[in-house]
């Protein structure tokens, strides 16, 4: 490996902690994740007072405070929760 790559590498790794970070997911647990990573919605979304609300079908209420603690966007949100009430098993079938 030469010089230059190893600072690219360092970089990336760096740049890769951020965005996992940014997206709500702690980079240790993601590193561990052996393949499953990606699957679900991020950590964030299983906090008690998130789980709360969505058991009590207040899910604009629970969009809001995902939005607040993790900084994604609407859409994000919205999908997180979203496979939040699938995994609780709370979504109904058409």
């Amino acid at each position: 490996m030469q010089p230059d790559d190893a600072e690219r590498t360092d970089r990336l790794e760096r740049q890769v902690r951020y965005l996992l970070r940014r997206a709500g997911v702690d980079p240790d647990i993601a590193a561990a994740d052996n393949g499953a990573f990606g699957v679900g919605p991020p950590p964030a979304a299983a906090s008690p007072e998130i789980v709360a609300l969505v058991r009590d079908g207040k899910l604009i209420q629970a969009i809001k405070v995902y939005r607040q603690m993790t900084g994604m966007g609407l859409k994000e949100s919205k999908d997180a929760i979203d496979a939040l009430r699938a995994g609780l098993g709370l979504v109904r079938r058409r």
